[in-house]
């Protein structure tokens, strides 16, 4: 049901309660002649992204996160079995 007022209104999700149509197509066209959203829609990554929107900084502390996380992972293969037992140690 809230599926299907989703699809006639947008704005069912939208904290401060429903908005015109008026208001979502001037909200839109807004986000569509902004810069940040024109880059948005051509990037082909999340950096991309990241970068239009100015929080690359963010990006790369939480990639360099993962990459510490998965260089701690620690591979044992048993001898006997030849099975392969991975640690997996998720950050904080």
């Amino acid at each position: 049901m809230i599926a299907r007022k989703a699809l006639s209104n947008p704005s069912i999700f939208c904290s401060k309660g429903f908005i015109s149509w008026e208001q979502e197509i001037c909200g839109f066209l807004k986000m569509e002649t902004d810069e940040r959203g024109r880059e948005t829609v051509l990037a082909g990554s999340i950096s991309d992204i990241c970068k239009a929107w100015s929080i690359s900084d963010i990006y790369n502390c939480y990639k360099n996160i993962r990459k510490r996380a998965t260089q701690k992972r620690k591979f044992e293969v048993d001898d006997e079995t030849g099975i392969s037992f991975i640690d997996l140690t998720f950050p904080p």
